[in-house]
């Protein structure tokens, strides 16, 4: 049981470099090595007031 949970782990934490080999398009089309650039969606961006008091997010696109 304990082999089982320290190897879903590890396949875990290695996801992310498995991903990056496999990607689609390769280093030209990114403008970078794996890792450094990331699509996103939207960006929150909290907005704060003059005390530094949390008013919200705002959702950049």
């Amino acid at each position: 049981m304990l082999r089982r949970i320290i190897l879903s782990l590890l396949l875990l934490a290695a996801a992310p470099a498995l991903a990056a080999e496999h990607a689609s398009g390769g280093e030209a089309a990114k403008g970078g090595p794996p890792g450094t650039n990331v699509d996103f969606e939207y960006r929150m961006a909290p907005l704060t007031a003059e005390n530094g008091k949390l008013l919200g997010y705002a959702y950049i696109n």
